[in-house]
């Protein structure tokens, strides 16, 4: 099994999380390196097909080498940032050129001044972005240089020690490194990334390198050392912000993965580690359909939920005997993990066997099989035997999770005669006391209170135009209740210079009191239909005044909306968008949406009042009746009302008011009434093409059509 190194695992867990802090805040990434190029490269002659595209590209390794060193981000390449330069060594490594002095000078003179302010600068970990400027002695170092590093820290230790314990001192008291490109680009203000190794695919400009050559190969073709110059920078100056902009995605794409992958490695490792565990030791010690069974127990939790199951207490038949025990031949079962299989474990966990926990569930008390499988005395003094010699079954839960691999043992015995022995295991305890007793009564039965349930309150305060808890629903995923919606405020005034000139529009005649009152009567005092009907009635829309359309084509536009907001009772000033909508706290969606969809100024009557209530009846009728049992009851129904307000009621029934009599529902027959004298003549075209369907009429069809008028 390949496992990766747990320090660049970690390395590229933070990079990549930090980087993705930074992209979230909006601030400028930047990819810096350097690279190399033959003025030999070029495009090898081959046969192609003419509807492919591409070209094969040749570098014979020959000719003058040019170092190159750049630096982009999203946006393109960064001004003024190219190095361009020749080698002047025959060495197979360009880092002889690129050397540490050229690459501080070409950072503080032509990256750094033009970047944009707090930058975060990727880069490798090449030797010369790596200078030290805190370097600690080494095992190459001299013996008196270790000694008088650690005078210098103050450390106590013996002057007679070796030269190798020294440097294990040094090495538990040296401080972090400082490199002196972090310290030049901290003091600039930006930030520094450095990239994990062996890591190149998340920095961009490797994929912007490729493409640069690729450029350069197609335009080298008499591949002489004057023309390399100018054929580099114009294959830089071909690269455009789209081609950065596709590259940095990819790259994007791929520090997700890194972390979607390192999370999955995470949470699988410890099942891993455990599978391969008992595959050894089941394969060596037990026969084989144990170790299958164990095997297959294992698979099935795996197939669970991440978090640690509960334990249950699953009966298992006589037959099945699962051992935990490294002896085979004991007869004595208990819950500890031998010794033997710490040893083991921490053999396959390797490094991470600090981080790792393996805890025990002892039992209360030893179990001898012996006792459980053979007879006792009572049985064979009445000659009754078990109906199976074998032992109970004996299982044992494993249950691994992530940061700590934890083994959990719990025993379970299960056997059809009376005397068999049952030992209560951990897990049954936990069970029993985070779900109560399963014997319990039945507890009273729970009243609901609509108004305590969290959707209704939500409702009702985003009725209020109060902060609430709203439903968001992700792309394939359910609604849930979780986004916090903010409380209705009052928005600023418009301080617009067009509205201050203006004829029509009153804006500044508002002050803040009145449209604070304004806001709390909307907001506080009405409900939805409410709003929408008092929302209609401030907001009038009329047709266009320009038509900037052929009249063949169409135009989104329905009309001109102009809004109003009352500054008396029955006043209502003009006011601009901007300055309704602040007012009343409301998206201009929902504006034109109330206004389009509103017919009548008028909402259906909704009584919020409880329905149970005596004082919430709407009486019909006036009845002097005072107590039950009264002979005469009288119900007035003839009234006059006064534009005073005083309502008369009729006492003496005379003809001056006369009752309303009912009416009564008569079905009489409806007669028409004539609208002709005679029947209205045809056209002689039609007349003669009804004659022409009497061919196909009985006879007795025939003196209709012969009788109709026509002209």
């Amino acid at each position: 099994m390949l496992v990766e190194r747990t320090d660049i695992a970690a390395w590229r867990f933070k990079y990549s999380s930090e980087i993705k802090k930074y992209r979230e805040k909006g601030r400028t990434i930047v990819y810096l390196d350097e690279t190399f190029i033959h003025s030999s490269y070029g495009v090898q002659k081959c046969w192609q097909s003419e509807s492919e595209e591409g070209a094969l590209v040749r570098d014979s390794g020959t000719g003058r080498r040019w170092i190159i060193a750049h630096a982009g981000t999203t946006d393109g390449f960064i001004n003024n940032a190219l190095l361009l330069f020749k080698s002047q060594t025959k060495s197979s490594d360009y880092h002889d050129d690129m050397n540490s002095d050229n690459f501080i000078k070409w950072l503080e003179k032509q990256v750094l001044p033009n970047l944009p302010p707090i930058c975060v600068i990727v880069m490798d970990n090449a030797p010369y972005h790596t200078v030290q400027t805190n370097k600690s002695p080494n095992m190459a170092s001299l013996k008196a240089d270790m000694v008088e590093w650690l005078q210098n820290k103050a450390l106590l230790f013996s002057p007679n020690l070796t030269k190798n314990v020294l440097y294990e001192l040094i090495k538990k008291n040296k401080p972090g490194p400082i490199y002196k490109a972090d310290e030049l680009i901290k003091s600039h203000g930006h930030i520094i990334l450095r990239l994990p190794p062996y890591h190149a695919d998340l920095n961009s400009i490797e994929l912007v390198w490729s493409v640069m050559n690729r450029r350069f190969a197609e335009k080298n073709v008499s591949q002489r050392d004057d023309q390399v110059e100018s054929l580099i920078k114009e294959s830089f100056g071909s690269i455009s912000n789209e081609i950065w902009k596709k590259e940095c995605s990819h790259v994007i794409k791929i520090e997700d993965d890194y972390i979607v992958k390192d999370k999955t490695i995470d949470e699988g490792s410890d099942r891993f580690l455990l599978k391969i565990y008992v595959k050894i030791k089941m394969s060596k010690r037990y026969q084989g359909w144990r170790a299958r069974r164990i095997l297959a127990e294992i698979k099935d939790k795996d197939n669970s939920a991440k978090e640690v199951p509960q334990q249950s207490s699953t009966q298992k038949p006589y037959g099945s005997i699962q051992k935990s025990e490294s002896d085979e031949n004991s007869k004595s079962v208990n819950g500890t993990i031998s010794s033997s299989m710490h040893t083991h474990l921490l053999e396959l966990i390797g490094n991470n066997s600090k981080n790792c926990m393996i805890s025990n569930c002892f039992l209360k008390k030893h179990v001898s099989l012996s006792d459980l499988t053979s007879d006792t005395q009572e049985q064979k003094a009445f000659n009754r035997t078990r109906s199976l010699s074998a032992p109970p079954s004996l299982h044992f839960h494993f249950a691994p999770v992530s940061k700590s691999l934890s083994v959990h043992s719990a025993v379970h015995f299960t056997n059809e005669d009376s005397d068999a022995t049952y030992c209560e295991s951990e897990s049954e305890k936990d069970s029993s006391d985070d779900f109560g007793d399963m014997n319990e009564g039945r507890k009273r039965r729970h009243i609901r209170d609509e108004n305590s349930w969290k959707k209704n309150k939500a409702k009702k305060l985003r009725m209020l135009g109060e902060e609430y808890v709203g439903y968001r629903k992700p792309k394939g995923c359910k609604a849930t209740q979780d986004q916090v919606r903010l409380a209705k405020i009052l928005g600023p005034p418009c301080t617009s210079s067009f509205c201050q000139k203006s004829k029509l529009r009153g804006c500044q005649r508002f002050e803040e009191e009145t449209r604070k009152s304004i806001h709390d009567k909307f907001w506080k005092t009405m409900n939805w239909d409410q709003r929408r009907v008092y929302v209609a009635g401030l907001v009038t829309r009329s047709a266009r005044s320009r038509h900037t359309k052929s009249a063949l084509e169409t135009s989104r536009r329905e009309g001109t909306f102009s809004y109003y907001l009352p500054i008396e009772s029955d006043v209502k000033v003009q006011v601009c968008k901007r300055m309704f909508l602040s007012t009343l706290s409301l998206c201009s969606t929902a504006v034109q949406s109330w206004v389009k969809q509103a017919e009548f100024a008028m909402v259906p009557n909704q009584n919020f009042r409880n329905s149970r209530a005596s004082s919430n009846v709407d009486r019909k009728t006036i009845t002097l009746r005072r107590k039950a049992g009264d002979s005469v009851v009288t119900d007035l129904r003839a009234m006059k009302y006064t534009p005073n307000g005083d309502i008369l009621i009729k006492l003496d029934f005379d003809e001056d008011w006369a009752l309303p009599q009912r009416k009564c529902n008569i079905n009489t027959p409806v007669v028409y009434s004539q609208l002709h004298e005679s029947p209205l003549p045809i056209s002689s075209t039609k007349y003669n093409h009804l004659q022409q369907l009497k061919d196909v009429l009985p006879k007795d069809c025939h003196p209709f059509y012969d009788a109709l008028p026509h002209v």
